[in-house]
């Protein structure tokens, strides 16, 4: 296969991304509208959920993901290849919990 469609959840986007083309960048060129920052994955801005297909983490010894999140299917675009078509989900970020004083 040449390419890869990639639809993003929510926004009904979709983009292509060629083998060995990061995810991040793919988007990127094509002017979707994935919110990202530092681009290595420490961050942690472009995290996405894979709903259907399959996302090749890579570097994730460098990257700020654990190894419970990979499980659940959690990829960060920036770290990230597809392996087949694909359909992610933004992930929220994660909210603190709330200090309540005496």
């Amino acid at each position: 296969m040449s390419e890869f469609i990639v639809k993003v959840k929510s926004s009904d986007q979709t983009f292509t991304v060629r083998p060995n083309e990061i995810i991040l960048d793919a988007a990127i060129l094509q002017g979707i509208n994935i919110p990202y920052s530092c681009r290595n994955g420490t961050c942690r801005t472009c995290i996405f959920e894979i709903k259907e297909g399959i996302v090749q983490a890579i570097n994730v010894e460098e990257c700020l993901i654990s190894p419970n999140e990979l499980e659940l299917n959690k990829r960060l675009l920036c770290m990230s290849l597809c392996k087949s078509d694909v359909i992610m989900e933004k992930v929220s970020p994660r909210r603190r919990a709330k200090i309540t004083g005496s």
